[in-house]
């Protein structure tokens, strides 16, 4: 009997330890990387706990099989490491050890690893669990049904689904992952899911410190938080700190914002973060969308900065209209309290703005959303319904997003054209206009009054001009919406003329100051400047940066700049362009040029660049070093007619 039950002991163990073999070798085919040639190391040792020992060899191989004795289990070891089993199959020869039941493993690392079933190679100091497995080391716990724990290189890895967890209670799943139980660096691959306090995190490929509490990830994740969402195709994720750094087209979104951008630094404690490159900060409420080449985000003051090609979209439903407006800074401050709240938008430098109904252009403005006032300061210029009105300052009065009052401060003056071209100007120290309908109704002028108004029979033939002046003067238009005056109301001590054609002389037709500026009027392709697709130019010019408007479109991207101007003539073949291009550092310039600190690429238009169509198309190579700034303009006699500065973000 004793024979038997030995030879039966002896087939189940050597049953399944061929089955076992049959999983490993599966395993391996399943795994990627090719071990080296096995080495000899040191012998495993049954140290205690076998009740029974029998020898014996199969296929050749010296082989034992081994039984604990209860209550105690089998116990091994190599070196510093210690393994505990019910049964064993140990393979004296290639110094293999097949073990089973309550799998007890503690590495020289104190690393604890248990499970079902024990397949490990002495020589190699790979262990191979199966099983229920789990994995414990200093407060992180790995858990899965199939792990391989490398103990010369420190990593465990699992390849069919496993869990991560920390001791803070966060979880990281994935179907694949290694755990380095020195450097505590997991990597994951596949499904990956990590969940802590108020964070989802889900990704295809991540790598988490468990020191740092740093998650890397280089596939499209996405992190929800109880303030908001994060989008990114990669970069890392502190979840202690809340603070994440983002590479790719990322965005970041809660209840009353959406940031977009190339690149992004986020803070979430403290609610600030940086984007760069193609930025877009969306204001959910309000519906408004601020462009630019990079933003800085303030979420506890509620404020947004964005430098570089700032644009604000605002779209109206019930105008179907857009409001556009670009600004080389735009500001957007959103503070709410118990008492009010205050949404405003503050644009600085080189302002324009376009709609359908209205069109301006100053040097700074404030959009005050909860009162609907736009105000422009500094040489401001707009034009509406046919007219030209400029001020030393402007304030607009929005009414369901249509203009209902516009106040002109000091050096107040409004021009029309009329059908025959001519000029009906006013001029005074206040100027209010009062639109009904969006047809202008009515014209207040408060101080130092003057008026030009051509007086014509059917529209078109001049039968005179009429010239005032007085302290205050009202004027009245009909609702024709042709602005037709109607009516004009002349106040203190009012001196008027009426000048018949054939004695009206050219000065007697405009008033002091005058100036028709429409040439400098905003079209909508203006304002939108490098967020223009400029389809016309080709794909290779799609998003690319306006770098000026001024005489030619100047164009930049990749390392090129394109001069394009449609309707040419002949003078601007003989116009010399100069283009200056500042290194960041003056190295990268010859040594002649280091004086000047930067490099001369200033060019006429070539006779090859002009199309058939008068189209003037030019591309300039620019250098390959890193720049701070591009200045393009005109010159003469050493003096700028005109130039633009394009500052390059360090």
């Amino acid at each position: 009997m004793n024979i038997l039950r030995k030879t039966f002991i002896i087939s189940i163990l050597v049953l399944l330890n061929l089955g076992s073999r049959l999983l490993l070798a599966q395993d391996n085919s399943a795994q990627t990387k090719t071990s080296p040639t096995p080495t000899q190391g040191k012998k495993i040792e049954l140290v205690s706990g076998a009740s029974r020992l029998s020898g014996d060899k199969l296929t050749g191989e010296e082989v034992r099989t081994l039984l604990k004795a209860p209550p105690e289990q089998l116990f091994f070891k190599q070196d510093f490491t210690r393994m505990y089993c019910d049964s064993a199959v140990q393979y004296l020869g290639r110094n293999e050890l097949h073990a089973f039941g309550n799998i007890l493993l503690v590495d020289s690392d104190s690393t604890v690893l248990r499970g079902d079933t024990l397949y490990y190679d002495g020589n190699l100091r790979l262990a191979r669990v199966r099983g229920n497995v789990t994995l414990v080391d200093q407060g992180k716990t790995v858990t899965t049904k199939f792990l391989n724990y490398n103990m010369n290189t420190n990593i465990a890895y699992y390849f069919n689904g496993g869990t991560v967890r920390d001791d803070d209670m966060s979880e990281l799943t994935s179907e694949k992952g290694y755990y380095n139980t020195k450097t505590k660096i997991v990597s994951f691959k596949g499904g990956v899911e990590y969940v802590a306090d108020n964070t989802f995190l889900a990704s295809d490929t991540l790598t988490y410190h468990t020191l740092s509490k740093i998650v890397y990830f280089n596939a499209p994740t996405k992190i929800r938080t109880r303030d908001g969402m994060v989008e990114t195709p990669g970069g890392q994720y502190n979840t202690d700190l809340g603070t994440s750094t983002l590479i790719g087209r990322s965005k970041i979104e809660n209840n009353e914002y959406i940031i977009s951008g190339d690149t992004l630094d986020y803070d979430k404690v403290l609610e600030k973060g940086i984007a760069q490159h193609n930025v877009e900060v969306f204001l959910k409420k309000d519906q408004v969308l601020i462009k630019g080449d990079l933003a800085k985000h303030d979420g506890v003051r509620g404020r947004s900065d964005v430098y570089g090609n700032a644009l604000m979209i605002k779209p109206d439903r019930e105008s179907k209209d857009t409001l556009f407006l670009q600004a080389d800074t735009m500001i957007s401050i959103s503070n709410t309290d118990s008492v009010s709240t205050n949404k405003k938008v503050l644009a600085h430098s080189r302002v324009k703005m376009y709609r359908k109904d209205f069109q301006g252009k100053c040097d700074s403005l404030a959009y005050l959303f909860s009162d609907s006032i736009i105000r422009f300061y500094r040489d401001p210029v707009l034009w509406a319904k046919g007219s030209q009105m400029s001020a030393d300052s402007i304030s607009i009065i929005m009414h369901n997003n249509t203009i209902d009052t516009m106040k002109l401060f000091a050096k107040s003056f409004v021009i029309q054209q009329d059908t025959s071209l001519n000029f009906n100007q006013i001029k005074g120290r206040e100027i209010t206009s009062i639109f009904r309908k969006n047809q202008l109704f009515r014209i207040s002028v408060k101080g130092n009054a003057e008026s030009i108004f051509h007086v014509l029979e059917a529209d078109t033939a001049l039968t005179g001009l009429n010239r005032t002046r007085c302290g205050d003067m009202i004027l009245y238009f009909s609702d024709s919406g042709k602005n037709v005056l109607k009516e004009i109301r002349f106040y203190s001590q009012p001196d008027s003329k009426f000048i018949p054609p054939q004695k009206l002389e050219k000065k007697e037709r405009y008033l002091e100051n005058f100036d028709w500026r429409t040439a400098e009027q905003p079209t909508r392709q203006s304002v939108l400047g490098i967020h223009t697709d400029f389809a016309e130019l080709g794909e290779e010019w799609a998003k690319a940066m306006v770098l000026s408007e001024e005489d030619f479109l100047v164009l930049m991207k990749k390392q090129r700049l394109l001069l394009y101007k449609k309707n040419t003539d002949l003078e601007d073949l003989k116009k010399k362009y100069t283009i200056q291009v500042f290194p960041v550092n003056k190295n990268d310039i010859p040594i002649e040029r280091r004086k000047d600190g930067f490099l001369d690429l200033s060019q006429k238009i070539k006779e090859e660049s002009v199309l058939p169509n008068r189209t003037i198309k030019q591309t300039v190579e620019l250098p390959n070093f890193k720049t701070s700034k591009i200045i393009i303009g005109q010159q003469k006699d050493g003096e700028w007619l005109w130039n633009r500065v394009y500052w390059f973000l360090l």
